[in-house]
């Protein structure tokens, strides 16, 4: 919709449901990293995701600037092709998530080196 609409209302609305469903993974992705960390290296290892993703943002940004400025699809700006690109890495992701995370391993066994938490 953000690619290809010419309505405002059309666009704030797609605007604002894809900024909460991309806010939704951060607390899962915390969690998740947190939870199979050593205690002692859960600093080093946020330090390490924050920077890891930080230094993505200026790559993409970059990135997307000058495809914005020089690419067109469709008849469209340049700020269609990098949408339609984000949906292409969009469904990636989704598919590497779901064939990583989708299924509990055999047995109900968790994976090597990683100990199930007994906290609620």
């Amino acid at each position: 919709a953000l690619a290809l609409t010419a309505s405002l209302e059309v666009a704030v609305g797609a605007f604002v449901l894809r900024h909460a469903l991309m806010n939704m993974v951060h607390p899962v992705g915390a969690n998740f990293a947190m939870e199979v960390v050593n205690p002692v290296q859960r600093a080093r290892v946020n330090g390490l995701k924050q920077a890891a993703n930080k230094i993505a943002w200026v790559i993409s940004n970059s990135l997307g600037g000058v495809l914005i400025a020089r690419t067109s699809i469709l008849g469209r700006d340049g700020f269609a092709t990098t949408m339609f690109i984000t949906i292409g890495l969009y469904i990636v992701g989704s598919a590497m998530y779901w064939r990583f995370f989708a299924k509990e391993p055999a047995g109900g066994v968790p994976a090597p080196g990683i100990e199930p938490t007994t906290e609620s």
